[in-house]
């Protein structure tokens, strides 16, 4: 089986809430001690959190994720891409899709994206040089095509102001 990635908000009532900021102050101290906190082991009740941004996006899904809009989608396929736009950001490591990350982080890996690679949105002809330099330095992203590469980027704009957010990977 893939990978697939989900967007989820924790279900705020006062049974869940507690088991929320248990296991959030939980997971982010194994964070900040170099280990990677398992979305798995989460037991506090969420739901994915739908898009509803600028554009309609369009991305990938997998067997058991969608297109972006439910805020699910198909992180095998868009990994590359996500590893290339955040690659000389060096807080945030490589392989960003295959594990599990807070609202700071989406909100510091899209400010990046942003920042970095906004020329994508108003210059088509950056992509095919991002493309081509991107595979001389490794990363495989030759059959992402614009616009999935716009919608990428739209995706991670939408949820990086949505409070509470986060970014699971699951196998």
């Amino acid at each position: 089986m893939g990978l697939d990635n989900y967007f989820v908000v924790p279900n705020h009532d006062d049974t869940n809430s507690a088991k929320y900021v248990d296991q959030l102050e939980k997971a982010l101290e194994q964070k900040l001690n170099g280990l990677e906190p398992n979305a798995n082991d989460f037991d506090f009740e969420h739901h994915n959190a739908y898009y509803d941004g600028k554009r309609p996006i369009n991305l990938v899904g997998g067997m058991f994720s969608d297109n972006g809009n439910d805020g699910s989608f198909r992180g095998k396929v868009y990994s590359s891409l996500c590893d290339a736009l955040l690659k000389d950001a060096i807080s945030i490591r490589s392989g960003f899709l295959y594990s599990c990350h807070f609202d700071f982080e989406i909100v510091e890996a899209y400010s990046y994206m942003e920042r970095h690679h906004k020329i994508l949105l108003v210059n088509p002809e950056y992509w095919e040089k991002f493309q081509y330099e991107s595979l001389e330095e490794g990363y495989h992203i030759g059959d992402i095509s614009l616009e999935e590469a716009l919608d990428f980027l739209a995706m991670f704009e939408y949820f990086s102001g949505v409070d509470d957010i986060f970014l699971i990977a699951s196998y």
